[in-house]
């Protein structure tokens, strides 16, 4: 059997195999790096939408204007990675402004359309909130553009947890108290959310701080740590 498949490959050439290689190192291994590499020993073009992602996606992750043909080409099958991937490849280059309008234009895609994977919906919210670390201008626009649900509600406690933590960027005892609201009262249990909504109801004097207060003593109880005032 062994021999069989020895014999199997042989009959695969070179370059075929690289192109399968390519697929499992950006499908399997996430490694954008070795992706460009194997493909570079190719002399035809993208199959299909799943070898123009991985094309698409690699070439942006380096930064480089060769993921633009890519792009322009996954539009015709999926705009909205289309647009996050236009966002990641101008975060690379260095271009908050056209990063945060490609993303807008993702974001405003995935309320009506389901087919986007999961990984570029997460995917556009980590560049939601590398944006918003840029400057106040970008984190509003972030704010905005995320604060209404994607489509069958994919990914919405990331989405309504990412809102909040914007806040601390923004008018947070203006609009934290909000933010939350759409979490309560099954919250997040994580470090980082619990102290967000305990300084949240503290600076708002909300009647859930003394709640809030509890949670975030009893995660840090049970993760060993101090207590906090």
């Amino acid at each position: 059997m062994h021999g069989l498949f020895r014999a199997v490959s042989a009959w695969v050439p070179p370059a075929e195999q690289a192109r399968q290689a390519a697929l499992l190192r950006y499908y399997r291994d996430h490694d954008t790096d070795g992706t460009r590499t194997l493909w570079q020993q190719q002399s035809e073009p993208p199959r299909d939408p799943t070898e123009l992602v991985m094309l698409a996606d690699s070439e942006a992750d380096a930064g480089s204007d060769a993921a633009l043909a890519y792009i322009a080409e996954l539009r015709q099958y999926e705009p909205g990675e289309a647009d996050t991937i236009l966002a990641t490849l101008r975060i690379r280059q260095d271009r908050p402004d056209e990063a945060a309008a490609a993303l807008e234009a993702a974001l405003t895609r995935l309320r009506n359309d389901p087919w986007p994977t999961l990984q570029f919906k997460q995917r556009a919210l980590q560049i939601a909130v590398a944006l918003a670390e840029h400057d106040a201008v970008l984190a509003r626009r972030m704010f905005e553009a995320l604060r209404q649900p994607f489509s069958v509600r994919a990914v919405d406690d990331r989405r309504l947890i990412t809102v909040a933590e914007l806040t601390r960027q923004l008018d947070f005892g203006g609009l934290c108290g909000q933010a939350l609201d759409a979490l309560e009262p099954h919250v997040p249990w994580t470090e980082s959310f619990l102290r967000l909504r305990r300084d949240c109801y503290q600076a708002t004097s909300s009647p859930r701080l003394g709640a809030a207060a509890r949670d975030l003593n009893e995660f840090l109880t049970n993760a060993g740590q101090a207590l906090v005032p």
